[in-house]
């Protein structure tokens, strides 16, 4: 099929870890994620793809700094950092939370 394609062929395998892979990005639940795959258990999903939970750290933590920025601040990189509307910071400081926390 992808020879007629013209197209890279794939191996199953490599359109399940894809598959995966998307779910993942996509903020799915592991445990939804470990259903879709057929694994056992969620515990086997985490050690196969624990790699891509990992580039989620990122994420959440923008999404706390988003959700604990006073309106204007920026982050370490000098973007505008924007908190959802109606979203309040978690600190009465004028500082970011992760600042705190180190501080």
């Amino acid at each position: 099929m992808c020879s007629k394609a013209k197209a890279k062929a794939y191996r199953w395998h490599d359109l399940r870890h894809h598959y995966a892979s998307v779910l993942i990005a996509g903020n799915e639940n592991p445990k939804v994620v470990s259903r879709r795959l057929g694994h056992k258990d969620v515990a086997f999903t985490m050690r196969i793809y624990a790699h891509l939970f990992a580039e989620a750290e990122e994420q959440t933590r923008s999404v706390l700094d988003a959700a604990w920025a006073e309106p204007g601040e920026t982050d370490r990189k000098g973007s505008k950092i924007s908190a959802a509307p109606g979203t309040n910071p978690e600190s009465g400081s004028k500082r970011g939370a992760l600042v705190q926390v180190n501080a």
